[in-house]
C-alpha cells in the first residue's frame, strides 16, 4: 500500500508540472529532485580573495570540459589558410547579446549559469 501511495504522490507531482510556465517548472523540478544548490557558483562572495574566486570558477569550468575528447594536434597542420578576417567578432556585439540573456532560463549544455553570463557581460568590452 505504501508503494502504491508513493507512486500516486509522485505521479500527481509530475502531472502538476505540465501546467506551469518554464521558470516555475524548473524551480519546482529542482525542489522536487531535492537539489539544494541550483548554481555551483552561488557561494561566491566579494569578501573572498581573488585567488579563491578564480579557483572556484576554474574548477567549475574544468568540470564542464571533463567529458570532451582531447584536441587532435594532427588537425592543426590542415589549418594553413588564415581565415581570421572572416570571423572577427566585435566585443560590443558580444556585450549586447550576453546582457540580454534571460537569467531565469536553464543554462545551455555548457552548464554556465545565465546569471553569470549576464553579470559579466560588461567585461567583454574591455578586451
Amino acid at each position: 500500500m505504501a508503494k502504491t501511495l508513493r507512486k500516486k504522490y509522485f505521479e500527481k507531482k509530475i502531472e502538476s508540472l505540465h501546467t506551469l510556465d518554464p521558470h516555475s517548472w524548473w524551480t519546482k523540478t529542482k525542489r522536487f529532485l531535492y537539489s539544494s544548490k541550483s548554481n555551483p557558483l552561488e557561494g561566491l562572495e566579494d569578501s573572498q580573495s581573488d585567488a579563491t574566486i578564480a579557483g572556484v570558477i576554474n574548477d567549475f569550468l574544468v568540470g564542464i570540459s571533463t567529458g570532451l575528447p582531447p584536441i587532435d594536434l594532427n588537425v592543426l597542420s590542415d589549418l594553413r589558410d588564415d581565415y581570421t578576417d572572416d570571423f572577427v567578432i566585435d566585443p560590443s556585439e558580444v556585450h549586447k547579446r550576453l546582457s540580454s540573456i534571460t537569467i531565469h532560463k536553464a543554462p545551455d549544455p555548457d552548464g554556465i549559469p545565465n546569471l553569470l553570463l549576464c553579470d559579466f557581460s560588461s567585461c567583454t568590452c574591455t578586451v
